[in-house]
């Protein structure tokens, strides 16, 4: 938005086709009819930043959680800026509203103060240390070294409380469809704790299934009363 802005400023606009070649418009301005607007560039550019922000107040009212992840780009340094009065602008209104998150009520999760007395050198540091990673790519780096921690420590606190944050209700809508399918009619005097062990290989396997060790099952199962069992395999 703000590259095509300073383009109309010009009052010409460039456009390169499939083969390369550049073809330049030249801009008018005019009035619309019954329009109270003059019709000039800034008018424009007016009218542009107020269709912008009326999308993101009903994106922000429909989703009331968006604001929430788009502030956790704080700790993905790929999404800063590259000059340092916009990242400093930036970064502070994202903590600003992660802080608002979490801080509210007698007992807050973080401490408002000591997270933006961290924040210049943390932004800074990570920036310079990883500027190409987004969030988890810089967590696998950062939270590995005892010094982020030492040096940063209410910042990795609110950081680790982002990357577990669910995205969506998509693991507890998968859970319901798994427990329905389990625990049917045909199935109703099932144990809970039966229910908790088939729900567990369900929702992990087939990763889980592989480190189950059938063959001491299988003693288990030969073992608790007489039995005449196949061979296993078989």
């Amino acid at each position: 938005m703000s590259s095509f802005l300073s383009k109309t400023q010009q009052g010409t606009l460039e456009f390169a086709d499939c083969t390369g070649m550049i073809h330049v418009h030249a801009l008018r301005f005019e009035r619309l009819p019954k329009s109270q607007r003059s019709g000039t560039l800034d008018d424009c550019i007016m009218l542009g930043k107020s269709f912008v922000m009326k999308v993101i107040d009903f994106l922000n009212a429909r989703f009331t959680d968006l604001p929430i992840f788009n502030a956790a780009k704080f700790f993905s340094p790929c999404n800063y800026y590259e000059d340092m009065d916009d990242r400093d602008s930036q970064t502070r209104r994202w903590l600003e509203r992660l802080c608002e998150k979490f801080s509210v009520g007698d007992s807050p999760i973080v401490d408002n103060v000591k997270c933006f007395g961290e924040m210049d050198e943390f932004t800074c540091t990570i920036y310079r240390s990883y500027p190409k990673k987004h969030m988890f790519g810089a967590w696998d780096l950062c939270g590995a070294e005892h010094e982020w921690f030492e040096g940063f420590p209410c910042l990795m606190q609110l950081w680790q409380i982002i990357l577990v944050i669910p995205a969506s209700t998509a693991v507890c809508e998968r859970g319901f469809s798994k427990l329905s399918r389990i625990k049917n009619d045909d199935r109703s005097r099932l144990s809970l704790e039966t229910l908790d062990m088939l729900m567990f290989l369900s929702l992990s396997a087939p990763h889980a299934l592989n480190e189950v060790d059938w063959n001491g099952i299988y003693d288990v199962w030969k073992q608790t009363k007489a039995r005449k069992p196949l061979p296993l395999g078989k």
